[in-house]
């Protein structure tokens, strides 16, 4: 990998001097922890940094929801796409993590307290927001050096106590601006204790224990600015209660160099990005498991390289965006020294991209034109298990997949066009059209034994790879109107998505697998295969600013998935669900209290065992007051009805010794209250 490395590096300084950076002028929800004077926009949502997961934001997002394997693991789910579907990037990097399971999923990677926003692109996301943008794009913005005017002085402390996990979130943020040089540092620590739920039960393998820290340097000059930000993320014993195993230990470093540059019409953004992540896992010690012979260790670890050089001409914007990494993954049993099994080994999941597009804007009319070409290289070494010797089945598995031939290159396309017609002050229309292809995900392709090493599928399923996959690709249809006046304003949009090998376990028909599958776990295994599939929704987002002092603000998704090579729906799809939340404000006193709502969930997947949820309604409430311009104090309860309650997008208990049946739906947190400060100077 490290001569790869040496070359994009090389590539990346070679062209950072003729290529530019783009802005997308879509539809983008901005969801952001500050609180802002009312203002009549669609395109704002607010998020409490009181809970532990960046996930949860998402649910303020017309379209966006997440699925919760723990209290840190939430997967990202836009209309139906989730995993490696979503693209998550971090200060513009896309986030890749060490697990195979997604117990790090990406927006793990960063704390609630040090964001500065999170954007979501609404819509069919444009071909040069992200890499692969093919179930849409979800970008954090973490409060950055280059953000520092001169003569600026930043210190903040920031705390949060919760008394349902007896946890807290601790923060602190310094950082100065002077003429030419900007630092910024920071500090964030997450500790909770089991929650209990509604009905007052306690959630064992829920915990959390986090800390992240980092140093964030920036040189600038009048058209050119250089940053340098490290990022340490240390994850200590944290629960993740529906998958099979918790965390033991994530140790993390993410490096980012990045430059910009004006040369006359000509605007350049370039970075590379360097992560290494090692990450340990169990099934005993936050669990309860009295058989030592079913101790399971296992160790994973991930190398990223990142690369963007991208730039802005007119009308015209361009670029080269792409990535190396390489996963391994080895368990052990801690009693029983000989026992190993090789699970990932030296997998390679490369991908590299060139893009463009076009934007105009002329009378009442913009559109917006756009395609990205990728080449996708996916290759794995050999693997073994000490198992082998004494399993003929097993040993056929292996010796199948040594002797396959496993280096795999792809070529996708992404494109993307966006008509928007004003035909007034008041109301305008959208109309967009997307082709989105994506590669498979290593596990997809290289889960040579039956195993729940799936992404975070998390159905208690065992699975395994397809070497011979093919990408997936997505016709996509998006329409859209808006309209407002005298203070209220409200955004509908229909979809509809065409998926032609859409990436699903089937039926595996490999007999030496279904035996493993079925002395394992006691049935066959599923196979990563393609098939057809569609997703069609509609989402509403609304604001109403009935006065100086109220506003209301609601969104509305709904989403449905069906598989078209059976009779069946897509696996883990949220149900119709609706967010209102009424603000007032007064003074240097701000309130909200919201309202949710989820429709009960019929439309399940069969195959996947999974189950049909109930419908539930929560309240919310939060009260917000600024002492003097640098303190600001607040309190709240979360389910203030103490509403017993399982989201759908959860995933069942793996864990025993809880008051939480195995295979019964993870509830989520009864009543929760908090108090927090927050202290600027």
């Amino acid at each position: 990998m490290k001569s790869t490395l040496n070359t994009i590096t090389l590539c990346i300084l070679s062209l950072s001097s003729s290529l530019v950076f783009a802005k997308s002028d879509m539809e983008v929800i901005t969801v952001s922890s500050h609180i802002n004077q009312f203002a009549l926009s669609t395109e704002q949502a607010k998020a409490s940094v009181s809970l532990p997961d960046v996930s949860d934001w998402l649910l303020s997002v017309p379209g966006a929801n997440a699925n919760k394997n723990g209290q840190i693991s939430g997967i990202a789910q836009y209309r139906g796409y989730y995993g490696d579907q979503v693209a998550v990037a971090i200060d513009g990097v896309k986030q890749i993590g060490a697990g195979p399971n997604a117990m790090d999923a990406p927006l793990s990677y960063v704390s609630p307290l040090l964001i500065n926003s999170v954007d979501v692109y609404r819509g069919i996301a444009p071909v040069s927001s992200a890499l692969d943008s093919f179930g849409g794009v979800v970008k954090v913005h973490q409060k950055r050096a280059a953000d520092i005017d001169a003569g600026e002085r930043n210190l903040a402390l920031t705390g949060t106590y919760l008394s349902n996990y007896a946890g807290y979130n601790v923060s602190a943020v310094a950082g100065a601006g002077f003429d030419e040089f900007a630092l910024n540092s920071y500090v964030a620590l997450q500790n909770a204790d089991d929650y209990e739920d509604g009905d007052g039960r306690e959630v064992h393998s829920s915990k959390v224990e986090r800390l992240q820290y980092g140093v964030d340097v920036a040189y600038r000059q009048k058209a050119s600015s250089v940053g340098l930000i490290w990022q340490r993320t240390d994850t200590k014993p944290t629960g993740t209660i529906a998958l099979p195993m918790d965390i033991d230990y994530l140790e993390s470093d993410r490096i980012k160099l990045d430059y910009q540059t004006q040369l006359n019409e000509l605007a350049l953004d370039a970075y590379i990005a360097y992560h290494t992540a090692e990450h340990g896992m169990d099934n005993y010690s936050q669990r309860s498991n009295a058989n030592m012979q079913k101790h399971r260790y296992n160790t994973t670890d991930v190398e990223n390289l990142s690369y963007f050089v991208a730039g802005k001409l007119a009308q015209w914007q361009f670029g080269l965006e792409g990535y190396v990494s390489e996963h391994g993954s080895r368990i052990t049993n801690p009693n029983n020294a000989m026992f190993f099994v090789e699970n990932f080994n030296q997998v390679e999941d490369n991908r590299h991209s060139i893009f463009t597009e076009w934007q105009s804007e002329a009378n009442d009319f913009s559109q917006r034109v756009g395609a990205r070409v990728k080449y996708n290289q996916a290759d794995a070494g050999t693997v073994s298990s000490s198992i082998a010797m004494m399993n003929p089945h097993i040993k056929m598995l292996q010796q199948q997949f040594n002797n396959a031939d496993r280096s795999v290159n792809d070529t996708t396309v992404d494109i993307s066009y966006s008509g928007r017609a004003q035909h007034s002050e008041r109301y305008s229309t959208e109309i967009s059209f997307g082709l989105k292809q994506r590669a498979p995900s290593y596990q997809q392709r290289y889960l040579w034994l039956p195993m729940q090493a799936t992404g975070g599928l998390a159905d208690g399923k065992t699975y395994i790879g397809n070497i011979d996959l093919n990408a997936e690709t997505a016709y996509q249809l998006n329409l859209a109107w808006h309209y407002q006046a005298n203070g209220f304003s409200i955004s509908p949009q229909v979809f509809y998505h065409q998926i032609d090998d859409y990436i699903q376990g089937t039926p595996s028909n490999n007999m030496a697998a279904n035996m493993v599958g079925t002395m394992m776990g006691g049935e066959a295994p599923l196979q990563f295969n393609n098939i057809d599939a569609h997703l069609f929704g509609a989402d509403v987002n609304l604001v109403w600013r009935l006065n100086d002092m109220w506003q209301l603000t609601g969104v509305v998704s709904y989403v449905t998935g069906e598989r078209e090579d059976i009779d069946d729906d897509l696996y883990r799809i949220a149900p119709l669900n609706s967010r209102i939340t009424a603000h007032y404000q007064i003074g240097d006193w701000h309130s909200q209290l919201t309202l949710s709502g989820y429709a009960k969930q019929t439309k399940v997947s069969e195959l996947n065992n999974e189950k049909e949820s109930a419908g539930y309604g929560t309240l919310d409430w939060q009260l917000d007051y600024d002492v003097t311009a640098q303190l600001r104090v607040n309190f709240g309860v979360n389910n203030l009805l103490d509403k017993a309650y399982r989201p759908h997008l959860n995933g069942v208990n793996r864990a025993m010794g809880s008051e939480i049946m195995v295979g019964e739906g993870v509830p989520e947190v009864g009543r929760n209250v908090f108090v927090g400060f927050n202290v600027s100077l």
